[in-house]
């Protein structure tokens, strides 16, 4: 799990302030196509905002805020929304990251 989340950490520190802003507005979506995705979404880019201000906290993993059971449906729509901002190479990253953390707590199953 470490290197993955890792993997979150270096994509949130290349994005551009603009990207993060985007993470916000697309967290706040409703409905989202997974509520829970949404909220660790929000967490991520306002833990990379806020460590840039020098407030250090820690990152949770998508597996703090997303069920197992939900696994599916989040996969689901992390992929959309890396298909969706393909354009935007750092945001799909991001989606990237959170989809092989996601996959990989699933593989451990």
């Amino acid at each position: 799990m470490l290197a993955p989340l890792a993997d979150v950490r270096g994509v949130l520190a290349e994005l551009a302030e603009d990207d993060l802003e985007v993470l916000f507005a697309m967290s706040r979506l409703r409905p989202a196509p997974s509520m829970a995705l949404a909220g660790w979404v929000e967490h991520a880019a306002d833990w990379e905002l806020n460590r840039r201000k020098g407030f250090d906290f820690r990152l949770a993993p998508p597996d703090e805020a997303i069920d197992p059971s939900e696994d599916p449906v989040a996969i689901r729509a992390a992929i959309a929304l890396h298909d969706e901002f393909a354009g935007d190479p750092a945001i799909a990253r991001f989606f990237a990251a959170a989809v092989d953390i996601l996959f990989g707590r699933g593989q451990r199953r």
